[in-house]
């Protein structure tokens, strides 16, 4: 046990380390307001990405279900994330309308709600793919 810890908490120190070496190169390439406008959007993502299916993926997880049970349950989470990310977009969208925000573009939100789709449908398939 001791061993597996160490070797997460080796991989996670590189990849923090990585991130930290690519600082200067990402901010000669790209503009302050480009990486402000990426960390603000990779930001409200992480908030909200608990919410893609309401957390009914750990249901998935700890499911001692039968298997047409537990398909019915991923069925239910892909479409709990289809519907949040819809509503996401519909919230977006009439924002846009009645608030134009000056720190991110149209575009880069309206791509918000398909990343934010995505990164749903994987944590579904990722607590589905390591059920108990």
């Amino acid at each position: 046990m001791t061993r597996d810890l160490i070797v997460i908490l080796r991989g996670n120190f590189i990849a923090q380390i990585i991130a930290i070496l690519t600082i200067p190169l990402l901010s000669r390439l790209f503009s302050e307001n480009e990486i402000g406008s990426y960390q603000l959007c990779l930001s409200t993502l992480v908030c909200l990405l608990p919410a893609a299916a309401l957390r009914l993926e750990y249901a998935l997880i700890v499911s001692r279900a039968k298997e047409s049970e537990v398909w019915k349950i991923f069925q239910a989470c892909v479409g709990l994330n289809l519907l949040v990310a819809l509503t996401l977009f519909v919230l977006i969208l009439l924002a846009f309308i009645f608030f134009p925000p000056k720190a991110i573009s149209f575009w880069t939100a309206i791509w918000f709600p398909v990343v934010f789709t995505f990164f749903g449908l994987q944590q579904t398939a990722h607590a589905f793919s390591v059920r108990l």
